[in-house]
């Protein structure tokens, strides 16, 4: 019966299996889209948090994320998006801001106030294009809804740097220990 000593195994191979294993364990873990065993998001609850608000013809979005308002403005008939407006808002106890527009129908207004949570009645200010709307919401942002809003886009990146690091550690250690062999 053959017997396996500790030094026959190369410090190579052990490297290996160990990145094998880790690209092995990285591909099982949860990421966006996925629950592995915990119960999912119900349909009214959203990851970022909203606002909507609809008067006459427009239907309005609002959505806190990363210190900013993005707006999503759209025809109530036909659901497309209102390109062109001037959008100003408006909440209690803030100074009022404007939104630019990115893309039709999408504006984003700078807001360092929503990242922390409270609850914030909003005023939207519509106007151009063949409207002038005057629209309220409430925007609701939880201890935790203001905290996520910052760590998700990080923790994504954290996990992306570290598997590179990973994988170009063992590259080197691998290119190593072969040229060590060689010699």
């Amino acid at each position: 019966m053959a017997t396996l000593h500790i030094a026959a195994v190369r410090p190579g191979r052990i490297l290996f299996g160990l990145a094998l294993l880790l690209a092995l364990v990285w591909q099982a873990r949860a990421h966006e889209g996925e629950s592995h065993g915990v119960a999912g998001i119900s349909a009214s609850q959203h990851y970022e948090p909203r606002a909507e608000a609809a008067a006459g013809p427009v239907e309005l979005t609002a959505i806190a994320k990363a210190g900013a308002l993005w707006l999503f403005v759209v025809h109530r008939a036909d659901n497309s998006p209102w390109p062109n407006l001037a959008i100003e808002i408006e909440s209690v106890g803030k100074e009022g801001i404007r939104a630019e527009n990115v893309a039709p129908g999408v504006y984003r207004a700078k807001a360092e106030w929503l990242e922390h949570a409270g609850k914030f009645p909003l005023t939207f200010t519509l106007q151009g294009a063949g409207i002038e709307e005057l629209l309220s919401a409430n925007l609701t942002i939880s201890e935790s809804a203001s905290q996520s809003m910052f760590s998700g886009a990080l923790s994504a990146t954290a996990w992306w740097v570290l598997g590179g690091i990973i994988v170009l550690a063992g590259i080197v250690a691998a290119g190593w220990f072969a040229r060590r062999r060689r010699a």
